[in-house]
């Protein structure tokens, strides 16, 4: 496990073990706002509640391939994140990555469900597609200044505010869409 927390030049590795059984769940407010953590490692935490490691600015590096359920404000306002791939992940809560100007790469191959606020305000995705999802809440991808693609084949549900304030969009595939609702691009 090489979870990295600094502060005052001490590096503490976190567990992922607790009386040798795995860490799976983790719950509310973990690491929320403790802003120099850089890498974390948690390769078997498979739910992650609210307010997970939000208002951190140095974070580089996450690893949770076994992730399948993450609650809102989950790593939002990380703005030196610039990739994520988390490939099981089947449910994401509101504010997911809420703020983060930096992130480029998106790996999220098994969403079926996206909250409200799903990557609002962030300013360097350039390329979208979601494969899997069938239902989005409201304010997808909000204010995202550089967004030109998005792909989204399976959707057939999408709240209100989708896409707005997208000035750079060009192109948009969402072939299933059977409901939108109000205030679209």
């Amino acid at each position: 496990m090489s979870c990295v927390f600094e502060k005052a030049k001490c590096i503490i590795p976190l567990k992922d073990k607790v009386d040798n059984k795995f860490i799976t769940k983790i719950g509310n407010s973990f690491l929320g706002r403790i802003k120099s953590i850089k890498i974390i490692d948690l390769p078997n935490v498979v739910s992650i509640e609210d307010n997970f490691l939000h208002f951190n600015y140095s974070l580089q590096r996450i690893n949770m391939p076994k992730l399948q359920i993450i609650g809102y404000d989950f790593l939002s306002y990380n703005d030196s994140l610039t990739e994520i791939s988390l490939p099981n992940v089947l449910e994401i809560g509101s504010d997911f990555l809420d703020g983060n100007g930096t992130l480029e790469k998106i790996n999220l191959p098994n969403v079926r469900k996206i909250g409200n606020r799903f990557l609002f305000e962030n300013n360097s995705l350039k390329n979208l597609f979601l494969p899997n999802v069938i239902k989005i809440d409201d304010v997808f991808l909000g204010k995202n200044k550089n967004l030109e693609e998005l792909d989204l084949p399976n959707v057939v549900s999408i709240g209100y505010g989708f896409l707005r304030d997208n000035k750079n969009l060009k192109k948009i595939n969402i072939p299933k869409i059977e409901k939108i609702g109000d205030n679209f691009l």
